[in-house]
């Protein structure tokens, strides 16, 4: 490797010209394949030339494929010196300030690799909801009849706050959830910055759209533990920008979406327009119960959605789910291989998913596709996720433990399981897996598969693949995979599912709607009209928006 250093956080991109590679953290890394003398000319011919070019592209795939990556420690100062402000005790954040009431039941936030204490939480009650809402409440007049373009400037202003402390949230977020670093650096941080900047642009040029409708009013969201801080942005942006306050019911231990509510309330003028208070899931209905509450988003787990929704039935507040968090990848013999592979590798490997994959691979170029994917297991890189190197970090002892016993059950019921590579029973950590020969019928193909698990299984024909895709409960998001277009959109729309991606998966923008269907709920985000908070127009009638009877198909491309 001669000058090369391995401190940085993998290559994310190379340029073409073989002597200029790109680091992670931004830094541009100079190595020379050729002595000065016998650089090739640009532009001109050169004897040898084609040689040259074959020899230094043989170089440079044996270099990506045996390339060892040193750790990069992510610095945490910062989100412990956030965390002492509040002398480790972190409380509600409820009109512009904290609170910090007496008497109430605390639970530890924790690393979840080291186990180490970093804060403890106060559990809400009843009571510290009531006054979350009246919060909201009393800010909804002012927030609501405010002139679209003043919301816009609120909402770019709290973009930059979050581009200002943008290393305090990644840091945050990595540390207490697990997640690696990079992928909330490099995705979550951002989205979350062009979320408010797209919708303070719809929040003025579509006012004159929205003339005579009226905000929702408020809207309490409850939030899932591991993405909460994203979930959180995709939901709030679209009710404010509208002229809605929110109250968020966060789960123990949760600090980032606090942080955002401190930022918030740091603006002044209107504290009361996110309220962020932390407590169990239970609590969702104590939050949709309570007088002035028009609408509730809940995302999380499926049983918890269906007692929210049972407790709703036939009460006032309108109910939006988003349930589940497994995903489908259907592959053909059509596909290129190599990009299929790391379409897997994105979708249930690189901290990105909030759950498991199912893997449908056309049985023609099964085999080919299982050698080339256990060979890609073994070079992913588990560890702890404020290192910038590590493409999986950990998820605390819950999240191993439930998958865990998901391979345990499968192996009962006759599946292969290969894992790459092994941790000690007592690790946080649980390795990259990939469960096969699962029967269709069995009770695990049924139920929900958890991170970071991916349960592949073979298809003859499209028809036979669509029957497999289609037999589950669940009908959230998918992504097909085939160099035939027709082929793919084909396949698209016969999924029953929500959103479907082709040769990609998991791209999002805050311009495309996007949602699930079936037992994965029926709440939708992003875009226009379909964010979730719509306005109402007077006499409360609602619409509904074409794009919820149709699965949005996203192509590489469009985004």
């Amino acid at each position: 490797m001669g000058g090369v250093t391995r401190s940085w956080a993998g290559l994310r991109s190379i340029s073409h010209s073989p002597a200029l590679w790109v680091g992670g953290g931004g830094a541009t890394l100079r190595t020379s394949r050729f002595p000065p003398a016998e650089r090739p000319a640009v532009g001109g011919k050169r004897r040898g030339s084609a040689m040259a070019e074959t020899c230094t592209g043989s170089r440079a795939s044996e270099i990506f494929t045996t390339l060892e990556y040193g750790p990069v420690p992510e610095s945490h100062a910062c989100a412990l010196a956030w965390l002492d402000t509040q002398d480790r005790l972190l409380g509600h954040y409820v009109n512009g300030k904290w609170l910090k009431p007496e008497h109430r039941s605390s639970v530890p936030c924790q690393d979840p690799i080291t186990g180490e204490k970093l804060a403890s939480c106060l559990q809400a009650q009843t009571e510290d909801v009531a006054e979350a809402v009246e919060a909201a409440r009393a800010s909804l007049e002012n927030w609501s009849t405010l002139p679209g373009a003043f919301r816009a400037q609120y909402l770019t202003r709290l973009a930059k706050m979050i581009q200002k402390h943008q290393r305090l949230f990644w840091t945050l977020e990595s540390l207490v959830t697990g997640r690696a670093v990079r992928e909330i650096r490099d995705r979550d941080v951002p989205l979350a910055q062009q979320l408010l900047q797209y919708h303070a642009i719809q929040a003025h040029t579509q006012e004159e759209a929205l003339a005579g409708w009226e905000p929702t009013g408020v809207i309490g969201l409850v939030l899932p533990p591991t993405f909460s801080f994203l979930e959180m942005m995709w939901r709030i942006c679209p009710a404010l920008a509208v002229g809605c306050t929110v109250v968020v019911l966060v789960p123990p231990a949760s600090p980032t979406p606090l942080l955002l509510a401190q930022l918030a309330g740091e603006l002044g003028q209107f504290p009361g327009i996110l309220n962020v208070i932390s407590g169990p899931a239970v609590l969702g209905l104590v939050l949709s119960s309570q007088p002035g509450v028009q609408k509730v988003a809940f995302c999380g787990a499926v049983e918890e959605g269906r007692a929210l929704r049972r407790f709703l039935a036939g009460q006032g507040p309108e109910l939006g789910l988003a349930l589940g968090a497994e995903s489908l990848l259907l592959m053909t013999e059509a596909a290129d291989v190599d990009s299929a592979v790391e379409g897997v590798v994105d979708a249930a490997w690189s901290d990105r998913s909030l759950g498991g994959l199912r893997l449908l691979i056309q049985e023609s170029v099964w085999d080919e596709t299982m050698r080339r994917l256990q060979a890609r297991m073994g070079r992913l890189r588990g560890g702890r996720g404020l290192d910038g190197a590590v493409d999986m970090g950990a998820r605390g002892t819950a999240a191993r433990d439930q998958a865990q016993r998901y391979v345990s059950e499968a192996q009962r019921q006759g599946a292969q399981v290969f894992q790459a590579g092994s941790v000690p029973s007592d690790s946080p950590f649980f390795p990259p897996t990939l469960i096969s020969d699962l029967p269709p019928a069995s009770p695990c193909t049924q139920s929900e598969v958890p991170w970071p698990l991916v349960v592949a299984s073979p298809f003859r024909t499209a028809k036979e693949a669509l029957a497999l895709a289609n037999g589950t409960p669940g009908g959230g998001s998918a992504s097909v995979w085939s160099e035939r277009l027709g082929q793919a959109l084909e396949l698209a729309y016969g999924l029953r599912m929500g959103t479907v991606w082709i040769n990609a998966h998991g791209l999002r923008d805050p311009a495309v709607p996007t949602g699930g269907c079936k037992e994965s709920g029926s709440s939708w985000h992003g875009g226009l009209d379909v964010s979730g908070p719509l306005p109402a127009p007077p006499g409360g009638v609602h619409l509904a928006p074409a794009s919820r009877s149709l699965n949005p198909i996203l192509l590489p491309g469009s985004l």
